[in-house]
């Protein structure tokens, strides 16, 4: 009995043994399939994470190369190559010069520059639509029209450049093929995908572009309204550097001389980076039409990167990120290669006369030829002609001899010529020329001052150039930054590209702005013969200093902004009055 039951337990023990064995291996068995699911888990959620940040650093390289690698060239035409100077990344002014043997290289307009161009051509508008508001537009308007269709003709193939899927993919490929999706293994990387998930969008409407302007009164023409043209920072906190920049506004329309023109917005201060699908998708085109712009330029982008090359050739593993451009810099709507013409017009002595009897008052009357000194003469002596009846009852008068004339111009610079007494209307010259200063300088913050202004035209080497019979003076920034003026000659050596543009006018209207004259202390000493029974009551000589200054604007298409003449002279009067031989005694008495 007892070994029957001893035999039974053991039999148990070996059944409940080879159970226990049975389970713990089916623990196992689920424990290791576990473990290799959760694994293989990870390594997918891994293999997900990696593609997906492989997929934005590719968008992320994307949006960096459409604002440098994505450009289009200027063409040779007359309409685009007025852009050359703004198809630089300098805030400088770029020494390129036009030849036979680079018009088959010209420089590029890429994303960064897009608003350069589109801000010149708005320029050459707001500066001819001025002369057309003040009826001295000339041949402005038809210019500015030229320079819009350059404009419009560089963003239009821009705009098809930057939507190319094949270059997109190209500058996302570059990036995301260089680094293989690991949790995979070491041959699988993400490529783009071709496909409806490739978009752009207009993002950030109605916030700064990367084009300041100089603030008012500098930056526009005198008395030019231009209502929400200009626009601050829209951020929040805006860094010390932009918080006194003003910026043209982005995706909004700026209607000007009949056309419409256009910024692309990039917020000063910001870089290149990646948003939500969603603020993506709300400012497609599609979904939210941008207006009148036929072909907008984007400045946001979508695509979509899928794993291929790994063994199990997986294609299931796919991401879709969305990236916003933003090139960091800012530039000023200028135009670096833009230039003043200041003439001084040749100055010459006036003889001026009355002759006039009673009851007519006497009214000066201008006798005998101007007569011609120069600036380099004075002081200079002359004497005036004898003007036969020139008097009241006088046979004849004439001015003193060697009227000593120029004093007004004697050692004077530029500025003294232009600005100094007489001085009435000075402040109308000064406006215009000070505009067209700040339309030369292309550094963003830049702003030439009436100090800056003065400063310049008072260089003592103007003195110099007087004197040396220099009548032509060239007023222009050597690079962007600061302020020169100089004989056509000299300019062009400081300024190779005058070379182009020294002999083009301004393609305005000319108009008076200053009509002035002071007294001035010169000797006039009249002699005069009274008519036969008449005495010659003793005459009187004086004079007046004189200045004309008048404005021929340009709006910049031809590079010259404008020309300002000034006219300075001399104006001498005789006067002498003889009266009755019955009337002496009384006279005497």
């Amino acid at each position: 009995m007892k070994t029957t039951f001893h035999r039974y337990h053991r039999q148990c023990c070996r059944k409940n043994s080879g159970s226990t064995t049975a389970i713990g291996l089916w623990l196992l068995f689920v424990i290791i399939i576990v473990g290799l699911l959760f694994v293989g888990l990870s390594m997918l959620m891994g293999a997900q994470k990696e593609t997906k940040d492989r997929v934005d650093s590719g968008m992320l390289n994307v949006g960096k190369k459409v604002l440098e690698s994505a450009s289009v060239p200027l063409l040779p035409t007359e309409n685009e190559l007025i852009f050359l100077d703004v198809a630089s990344d300098d805030n400088e002014s770029s020494p390129f010069i036009i030849s036979p043997k680079n018009l088959t290289s010209l420089p590029s307009i890429n994303l960064s520059r897009i608003n350069r161009v589109w801000a010149k051509s708005m320029l050459i508008g707001i500066n001819a639509d001025a002369a057309e508001k003040d009826q001295i537009g000339g041949t402005g308007p038809k210019n500015a029209e030229q320079a819009y269709k350059g404009a419009k003709e560089v963003s239009d193939r821009l705009a098809k450049k930057l939507t190319d899927v094949d270059d997109l993919h190209k500058y996302f490929n570059d990036l995301t093929t260089r680094n293989s999706v690991r949790m995979l293994s070491a041959s699988a990387n993400v490529t783009a995908m071709a496909g409806k998930n490739w978009q752009t969008s207009l993002m950030q409407r109605g916030r700064e572009s990367n084009i300041t302007v100089a603030p008012p009164p500098y930056g526009l023409p005198p008395e030019y309204d231009s209502p929400g043209l200009l626009i601050k920072s829209t951020r929040t906190q805006v860094p010390e550097s932009g918080k006194d920049l003003w910026f043209l506004p982005g995706f909004t329309p700026i209607e000007l001389t009949g056309h419409t023109f256009w910024q692309v917005p990039f917020v000063y201060g910001e870089k290149t980076h990646m948003v939500s699908g969603n603020e993506f998708n709300a400012f497609t085109n599609g979904a939210k039409p941008i207006g009148e712009w036929e072909k907008p330029i984007p400045n946001a982008w979508s695509g979509e990167g899928v794993v291929r090359g790994s063994k199990s050739n997986d294609k299931t593993l796919k991401a879709t990120s969305w990236v916003l451009a933003n090139p960091g810099k800012t530039y000023k709507m200028s135009m670096p290669h833009s230039f003043v013409r200041i003439k001084i017009d040749k100055m010459e002595t006036h003889w001026f006369f009355f002759p006039t009897v009673p009851p007519i008052p006497p009214e000066p009357v201008e006798y005998g030829d101007p007569q011609e000194y120069k600036i380099k003469d004075v002081p200079k002596s002359q004497t005036g002609p004898a003007m036969p009846l020139g008097g009241m009852f006088c046979a004849m008068v004439k001015a003193g001899d060697d009227v000593e004339v120029g004093f007004d111009v004697l050692g004077k610079t530029l500025d003294d010529i232009i600005f100094a007494a007489p001085g009435e209307g000075n402040l109308t010259s000064e406006t215009y020329l000070l505009n067209r200063a700040n339309e030369m300088i292309s550094v963003p913050g830049r702003v030439i001052t009436p100090a800056d202004l003065h400063a310049c035209l008072d260089d003592f080497m103007t003195i110099i150039y007087l004197y040396g019979d220099q009548n032509e003076y060239i007023l222009f920034s050597p690079d962007g930054k600061k302020l020169e003026v100089m004989p056509k000659d000299l300019a062009m050596l400081k300024a190779p590209w005058l070379v182009l543009y020294q002999d083009n006018k301004p393609d305005g209207l000319e108009k008076q702005l200053v009509d002035s004259s002071c007294m001035a202390p010169l000797l006039n000493i009249v002699d005069a013969e009274p008519l036969p029974g008449f005495f010659l009551v003793p005459p009187v000589g004086w004079g007046k200093w004189t200045k004309n200054i008048f404005w021929t604007p340009g709006s910049g298409y031809n590079s010259c902004l404008g020309e300002l003449r000034v006219k300075r002279g001399t104006s001498v009067y005789s006067f002498a009055c003889a009266l009755p031989d019955v009337l002496k005694i009384i006279f005497i008495f």
